[in-house]
């Protein structure tokens, strides 16, 4: 295609290869971190793996077949590093995302790629029947981690029991689209943002009552809000604190009356 124009046109090479400087540089820069703090999160795995999603994007766009060995032995050695980090971080056999009660599915998610990637290099290197393992379990992972059409008698079933529909593909994704545990998990988790919202109504009803209580006494309403807020709604300890106030002719009242 011509420059800018398509996904194979010249600008698109231009903005994968700002990418890829961009992300070299900042894998150089997490290469600085301790290794200690580096594998506090999937940062540093992440950089790493859209590192080499630039370079089969870039092969791609060159429609070529064959990759410099230098490249691919590089891409290589980053995804075996993403791997050891994604294991530290998750377990060998991602028994810390398993003992997740939310299914871990954005995490999970990662391995899609990861197997994909590790694929398309096993196809560059020849490796055709353990590429197309990779890739199978790619595949197996993202139906995994997909609300599929086969799966709309599920999504119904949770609509039937009152789940809001974008609640009720979480609740799937999240419990690995056992509709039982679905259920419990959506129908539980909205009761808990229920409670939630009541408790925060009760509260803010109470913070009403304490200003009006304050105005009552003549002070101002924003200063009463404010003295509840550094309080934590303890109204004889707002009371001091605005009475100072007045005393050092800050002026705790008039708002009411005098404006």
């Amino acid at each position: 295609g011509e420059e800018g124009g398509g996904p194979e046109g010249g600008g698109c090479v231009a903005s994968l290869s700002e990418a890829k400087h961009l992300l070299e540089e900042a894998e150089a820069a997490f290469a600085l971190l301790s290794p200690r703090f580096a594998s506090l999160g999937d940062n540093v795995a992440l950089c790493s793996l859209e590192c080499v999603w630039v370079v089969t994007l870039q092969q791609l766009l060159a429609r070529s077949s064959t990759v410099e060995a230098a490249t691919l032995d590089q891409a290589t050695r980053r995804l075996e590093r993403v791997a050891a980090l994604l294991r530290g971080l998750h377990g060998a056999s991602l028994e810390r995302l398993a003992a997740r009660d939310d299914g871990a599915w954005r995490e999970r998610a990662v391995y899609v790629r990861l197997h994909l990637l590790q694929g398309a290099l096993r196809l560059y290197r020849g490796e055709a029947h353990d590429a197309r393992s990779d890739l199978a379990r790619a595949e197996s992972l993202r139906q995994e981690l997909s609300i599929c059409p086969h799966d709309q008698p599920k999504i119904a079933s949770l609509l039937e029991l009152g789940v809001p529909l974008r609640s009720a593909r979480a609740a799937l994704l999240a419990t690995g689209k056992d509709v039982t545990r679905a259920a419990e998990f959506a129908l539980t988790r909205h009761a808990a943002e229920v409670a939630e919202e009541r408790d925060a109504a009760e509260r803010r009803r109470q913070t009403r009552a304490l200003v009006q209580s304050l105005v009552a006494m003549g002070f101002g309403p924003r200063k009463a809000a404010a003295a509840l807020r550094r309080s934590k709604n303890d109204l004889a300890q707002a009371v001091v604190e605005l009475t100072r106030e007045v005393e050092r002719g800050g002026g705790g009242g008039g708002e009411v009356e005098g404006g």
